[in-house]
């Protein structure tokens, strides 16, 4: 809190005149002194009121100007000279102020300085009145979003808006879920926001800190912003961040607000984890429901439940889950993401793995969402939701064999192609091909069968890439169907075939 000079200046009763320099230096507080050296009982931004008993007749320039030096290094705002009082006003001292910047005023013998010391203190007082009642105005205010619809994204654009500061909530693993306010944070400012946060995450402690964000390259020492940051939910159990931006340090009041939306933030992050566990168990349900084939069923809780299936095609995700409290933050982080984007997606828990559906055209952003929080991620190929199951069984497969240091693992085989790569698969087809492959020519044999399948068991093609008659072609792949027993006439068996070489590799 300050009060400008000018507007001391401007009080008639006063009766202040300005010697030397500017009308808007502001003052925290007014302090007399005849010391000549009065630096130990002030402090920045005061203003200094004496009657000039210290300067002797024997005080040269030298000394007047040191005088002044002496009050400019402490932060001192202004002086004010009493006059009468022992003479009127020195010239070396309006010199010595002038060539320094340091507004000198000149005080006449009717005002007595404690009447501008009350001037001053009445002023600040009316201030932190002010701000006391800007403060409760803006809890009231706050608590009331807190009672909206969007809860805890309603707190936090109130917030911004009465602190006019950019704001930022933040999950558990540092990254950012939400933003109000015009001033928005990116790139080293971000990063370094995110890199605190993650700090504070770590000590899994609730705690608090202030970052201050460096000023622009050509005036590095400057400091552009201020970050308050405190941490969100129980000890050991932190649900995030809470990050507020502002152009300088927040007061009193300002800190009180940012307490009281913690406060409320906490309240609706606790919450939103309940309601997630509860989305988590529908969406659990739903899963099993798909996984079954009944997806019409599935659709319909939804709708009640004002939500939609993701459209097919679809592509599950997979990720392993660290704790049980990972899968909450993982599906409101998406729900986030997809609600943004208007598109559906259902996620929840799945045997100690994070499984997730979603749309083909929004899984790679999907994936970028699980990626930053948790590795590795499998992706199946895209699919019907008649073939979830399959999908299933083949992203969980890869899922358990991959490395550790793997991030997306992007599946190149349709969902039911991955389940031909299952070694009980591989078994039963080796089984089933031994008698063509025991056969003299078995390698030629399943060579002729596999350039057959190949084109669509077209007689010609086949025959022209093998260099062979077409009878000639005919007689082998008639040979190998008995060695198999299939009838390949049949499409049926086509099919078995062409499984069985798929499952068996060369």
């Amino acid at each position: 809190m300050a009060i400008r000079l000018s507007d001391l200046l401007s009080d008639s009763a006063l009766g202040l005149q300005l010697l030397t320099g500017q009308a808007g230096a502001e003052i925290g507080w007014a302090h007399s002194s005849d010391l000549m050296d009065p630096t130990p009982f002030l402090e920045i931004d005061n203003l200094l009121l004496t009657t000039g008993t210290q300067f002797g007749g024997e005080t040269s320039p030298a000394g007047y100007a040191a005088y002044v030096d002496r009050l400019v290094t402490v932060g001192v705002t202004a002086l004010g000279f009493g006059t009468e009082v022992v003479r009127t006003t020195p010239e070396p001292l309006i010199t010595a102020c002038a060539e320094r910047g340091l507004p000198l005023v000149e005080v006449p013998y009717r005002t007595p300085f404690i009447a501008l010391a009350r001037r001053v203190a009445d002023a600040l007082a009316e201030q932190d009145h002010a701000r006391d009642l800007w403060a409760l105005e803006t809890q009231r205010a706050l608590a009331l979003a807190a009672l909206s619809a969007n809860r805890i994204a309603a707190v936090l654009e109130e917030l911004s808006r009465r602190l006019r500061a950019g704001v930022l909530l933040l999950d558990a693993h540092g990254e950012v879920l939400s933003e109000h306010g015009p001033h928005r944070l990116a790139g080293a400012e971000l990063s370094a926001v995110q890199g605190e946060a993650r700090r504070l995450l770590q000590r899994r402690l609730r705690s608090g800190s202030a970052l201050d964000l460096p000023g622009p390259s050509d005036h590095p020492e400057s400091v552009r912003r201020t970050v308050t940051m405190q941490t969100l939910g129980r000890r050991h159990e932190l649900r995030g961040v809470l990050a507020v931006s502002l152009a300088e340090r927040p007061d009193t009041a300002a800190t009180a607000v940012i307490t009281n939306a913690v406060a409320l933030a906490e309240f609706a992050v606790e919450d939103a984890a309940r309601r997630e566990e509860s989305t988590l168990a529908l969406n659990a349900q739903l899963f099993q429901l798909a996984l079954a084939g009944h997806v019409d069923a599935a659709a319909d809780v939804l709708v009640a439940a004002g939500r939609q299936l993701p459209e097919g095609p679809v592509r599950l995700l997979l990720t392993p889950l660290r704790t049980d409290t990972d899968a909450g933050e993982l599906e409101h982080a998406l729900s986030v993401r997809m609600a943004r984007a208007q598109r559906s997606v259902l996620a929840t828990r799945w045997h100690g793995r994070f499984a997730v559906v979603i749309g083909d055209a929004m899984a790679d952003l999907a994936a970028a969402v699980i990626t930053a929080r948790q590795t590795p991620v499998v992706m199946s190929r895209p699919v019907g939701w008649p073939d979830l199951i399959a999908a299933l069984h083949e992203t969980r497969e890869a899922l358990d064999a991959a490395p550790p240091t793997a991030q997306v693992i992007e599946l190149e085989t349709s969902a039911i192609l991955g389940l031909l790569s299952r070694d009980e698969i591989e078994t039963l087809a080796q089984e089933r091909l031994a008698p063509l492959l025991a056969a003299p020519d078995g390698a030629d044999l399943r060579r002729v069968l596999e350039t057959w399948l190949r084109h669509n068991a077209a007689w010609d093609p086949a025959a022209r890439e093998l260099g062979m008659h077409r009878h000639t072609l005919k007689a082998q792949v008639k040979r190998a169907g008995s060695l198999v027993r299939l009838d390949l006439d049949t499409f049926e068996a086509k099919a078995e075939l062409w499984a069985l070489l798929t499952a068996a590799p060369a």
